[in-house]
């Protein structure tokens, strides 16, 4: 499986081991409980494109406000473990999808509300079974 994504920015320490992704968000930014629990897996995936990445996070940047504020971020231990989970659901969809398996809505109404694809969306032909 390969994953494509583009980042932001990425710093390094001075020895070049360890990595830092930042995120700029201009708009809406996933909370922090949404990162700690893999719903939003933006921040998890870049960390998947490069090992030597320790710590991920969003910077907010606010034009009417004038501010810059660090936003939900990952790092460590829990980094590490919510890679590892990500991986293996990631490559549970493509394994189930090579399968022929078809593969059912997300069907939790706080997602729902911020999807863009309601008039495509397979939920309720799913959730009427």
């Amino acid at each position: 499986t390969i994953l494509f994504g583009r980042i932001d920015r990425i710093d390094s320490s001075c020895d070049g081991q360890n990595k830092l992704i930042i995120d700029y968000k201009t708009g809406k930014s996933a909370k922090q409980e949404t990162v700690d629990t893999a719903e939003d897996v933006q921040l998890i995936s870049y960390a998947l494109l490069n090992n030597e990445v320790k710590n991920v996070f969003y910077l907010n940047l606010d034009d009417a406000k004038r501010g810059v504020k660090q936003g939900a971020s990952l790092s460590g231990e829990t980094l590490e473990t919510l890679k590892i989970a990500c991986t293996r659901r990631l490559n549970d969809v493509i394994k189930m999808t090579h399968d022929g398996h078809s593969l059912t809505a997300w069907g939790d109404e706080t997602v729902c509300a911020y999807c863009k694809y309601d008039g495509i969306c397979r939920k309720p032909f799913w959730s009427e079974n």
